[in-house]
């Protein structure tokens, strides 16, 4: 089943902006913006990931990620960079956008998303650990060796 999961990212690769030899990516959810979607050496995504580069952002991954099944990363005009040898569990979300609800109380019609969003860039170090569920929000900034 890896074999089909190696020769799925072979084919991604083709389109994405860079991606190191060996590595699988299982099975997605979704990807969009592969031109700004950056994969190190020997990454391993297992299935149900969904990755969006909108935009100008780079999603851009280091050497010897690992990562659990039903991973959420999405950037629109900033970067998500995680250093290499990091492992992420299951379930973890990591997001470049943040909505400021408290502009639109009043106006409940108005479309919130376009008007009130604003980018923070997420940088995960080296040798990082996110577990299971783990929620990324924009800005945050962890240095090497984090749990």
């Amino acid at each position: 089943m890896r074999l089909f999961w190696f020769l799925r990212l072979r084919i991604y690769s083709l389109f994405m902006c860079e991606v190191g030899w060996f590595g699988y990516l299982g099975p997605t959810t979704f990807i969009k913006g592969l031109r700004n979607i950056s994969l190190g050496h020997d990454c391993r995504i297992f299935p149900g990931a969904r990755l969006e580069a909108l935009g100008v952002g780079k999603l851009l991954i280091g050497d010897y990620f690992r990562c659990g099944q039903n991973v959420f990363m999405t950037c629109s005009d900033k970067n998500i960079s995680i250093g290499p040898h990091s492992v992420f569990s299951a379930n973890v979300f990591i997001g470049t956008q943040k909505n400021d609800f408290t502009k639109n109380r009043i106006e409940h019609d108005k479309s919130w998303f376009k008007d009130n969003v604003s980018e923070y860039e997420v940088v995960i170090g080296d040798r990082c650990f996110v577990g299971y569920g783990a929620v990324i929000l924009p800005g945050t900034i962890l240095g090497n060796n984090c749990v």
